[in-house]
């Protein structure tokens, strides 16, 4: 046999898929299902801990038992498909909103892709923020058609349920999140070298987006005018492009050159 045919037929052995493995083992010792079921253990257990790794909060809220159970659930069904073991959780929240014994229970899901959003942010490229000097030192023409670049880190999670708590939570004072009253939207982002995420407020939430988006300055003012004053969405404006900045969410200031004339 062939080493590539040896090696697909432990790898389907592994994975608990079709195969003759037991067959190419050869006698002697340990029956060879003993043997190999060292390798099958061994494998499901470290993609476990990987899990564990990566997902600490929610380990801590389900209890040992519970998330070894969902980590073995999850790899039955999603066994690794990449060289790096980083990403072998990716599709838990995915797994956890849909899975029959998991979707009941939705503030896992929203709890998982929160702390995916803060592990995706902290591994994201590194970009110096702009800061509010450097909008400082825009002239007044360039706002109206001012566009926001953020930072390659920022990612927005949608959230039912209160778990934004939950990530910086002990082990020990782990409990189930309360339903909110709206759904929210929560902001993740590396300004440094930490991970910062908060609850966004509603115009905000939509103005981010739509930043976000590509949307200038002056489509932003006209978003808030339904709830506010020409003048008061324009200052409000100002300010969470400030706020932004000062947070270190924006990468960089883009505005069209002035005309000349010339």
């Amino acid at each position: 046999m062939r080493l590539a045919d040896l090696q697909r037929q432990f790898t389907a052995y592994v994975l608990r898929r079709p195969n003759r493995m037991l067959d190419l083992v050869a006698e002697g010792g340990a029956p060879a299902d003993l043997r190999l079921g060292v390798y099958a253990h061994a494998y499901g257990a470290r993609l476990a801990e990987v899990l564990a790794n990566d997902y600490p909060q929610l380990r801590s809220l389900l209890g040992e038992a519970e998330f070894e159970r969902l980590a073995l659930a999850y790899l039955a069904q999603h066994p690794s498909d990449c060289f790096n073991a980083r990403w072998f959780g990716r599709h838990l929240a995915g797994f956890l909103a849909s899975a029959q014994g998991w979707c009941e229970r939705p503030e896992l899901a929203e709890l998982a892709a929160l702390i995916w959003a803060v592990g995706e942010a902290f591994d994201a490229a590194d970009v110096v923020p702009a800061t509010p000097a450097d909008a400082g030192s825009l002239p007044q023409a360039a706002w109206l058609n001012l566009r926001l670049e953020f930072l390659p880190s920022l990612r927005l999670v949608a959230t039912r349920w209160d778990v934004a708590p939950l990530v910086r939570a002990a082990a020990e004072a782990m409990a189930r999140p309360r339903r909110l009253p709206e759904p929210v939207l929560v902001a993740v982002w590396r300004p440094h070298w930490e991970v910062e995420f908060r609850v966004l407020d509603p115009d905000e939430a939509v103005l981010l987006r739509a930043a976000g988006e590509g949307a200038e300055f002056g489509d932003l003012c006209q978003l808030l005018l339904s709830s506010a004053g020409e003048t008061a969405a324009i200052a409000r404006a100002v300010g969470l492009i400030r706020l932004w900045l000062e947070q270190g969410l924006i990468a960089r200031l883009e505005h069209a050159a002035p005309l000349s004339t010339g």
